[in-house]
């Protein structure tokens, strides 16, 4: 499933800045619904903020 927020059509992690081989993680989401990001190539998705990451929303 892809999530497009908004009016513009663009997917959630494009409008987020999410590139490919960023490291990401999703503290607290809802059940499921990180993984069903469509996420650029090599993206490391994470449950828990630890070590280097790019990206925490």
């Amino acid at each position: 499933m892809t999530y497009v927020a908004g009016c513009s059509g663009a997917p959630l992690p494009k409008k987020l800045g999410i590139k490919e081989g960023a490291r990401f993680a999703v503290v607290r989401a809802p059940n499921g619904s990180a993984e069903s990001l469509t996420l650029p190539d090599g993206v490391d998705l994470r449950s828990e903020a630890r070590g280097r990451l790019d990206f925490v929303p």
